[in-house]
């Protein structure tokens, strides 16, 4: 899963809304990623961005087979505030007060996170 950075907008897929479509190859499945879209923080208070990576973990993984996805090779990565929810996701992942559903349901089982951009070092 990639969360994208709240300031930017995730680009629509080629050839949604009338646009022609790129020519080149497609992915195969295994590579293929799945983009969540970030709603402006005035929107969706913190921690909804967790929240919301959270269920669509869940979602992906409920429905596996369709995404054609494995649901215990889960990895997030994220860059500029998409790493930020990334790493939040991954380390709080059983503290209640960053979900909205119950942590006891189904465990997210992320096997690894990348933050590529996250905050630099602090001096001193």
């Amino acid at each position: 899963m990639f969360p994208s950075p709240s300031s930017r907008v995730a680009p629509a897929r080629a050839g949604s809304r009338g646009e022609p479509s790129r020519p080149g190859r497609v992915r195969p499945a295994r590579l293929r990623r799945r983009r969540d879209r970030v709603p402006p923080s005035a929107a969706a208070p913190f921690p909804a961005r967790i929240e919301d990576a959270r269920t669509a973990i869940r979602h992906l993984c409920r429905n596996a087979s369709e995404f054609r996805t494995a649901p215990d090779r889960v990895v997030m990565w994220g860059a500029s505030s998409g790493g930020h929810t990334t790493v939040l996701t991954c380390l709080t992942e059983t503290d209640q007060y960053f979900s909205d559903e119950p942590l006891w349901d189904e465990p997210l089982n992320i096997r690894c996170f990348v933050d590529t951009t996250g905050p630099p070092a602090s001096p001193g």
